[in-house]
């Protein structure tokens, strides 16, 4: 998601990497800890990395939240609107293309709800496998770089 990167740091003596981000749904801050295991091939940039899509979440079920109250708000306001002109009896075909309009706002923001939803749910299921797929990664060249060293050693 678009946004500022407003902190990033990295303990190597705690293994921690901290980062707070800015988007236009509010400031989150998330930290990722490195697992023992995996201290061998831990670096500054991989845990900001982790820390900075854990940001992104926190920002699209953000996003989700803020669009399901605009819907609810938008519904609520139709639901007024249409009460009150019916109660006055006026004429509803002066109002029908306002009405009309309202709907498709209000399907429009459910919509952008239900993908920002779906996209959270993506964005975590593909977070594991990431840090999995990258932490993978690193291994491999750090084992390339010792054989290689080995190789010119003798």
């Amino acid at each position: 998601m678009k946004g500022t990167i407003l902190y990033a740091e990295y303990d190597e003596g705690t293994g921690v990497s901290t980062v707070t981000k800015a988007t236009k749904y509010g400031t989150f801050t998330r930290s990722v800890r490195v697992h023992p295991d995996d201290k061998d091939v831990a670096n500054q940039y991989d845990g900001c990395l982790f820390a900075e899509m854990k940001c992104d979440i926190a920002a699209y079920q953000e996003r989700a939240k803020f669009m399901r109250e605009r819907a609810k708000g938008m519904d609520h306001m139709y639901n007024v609107l249409y009460a009150t002109s019916k109660n006055r009896k006026e004429d509803m075909s002066e109002f029908a293309l306002l009405y009309a309009d309202m709907v498709r706002q209000i399907i429009v923001a459910h919509k952008f709800a239900e993908d920002a939803f779906e996209t959270v749910r993506i964005l975590k299921e593909a977070y594991t496998a990431f840090v999995e797929n990258t932490l993978q990664t690193r291994r491999e060249l750090q084992n390339r770089v010792v054989r290689k060293k080995k190789l010119f050693d003798i």
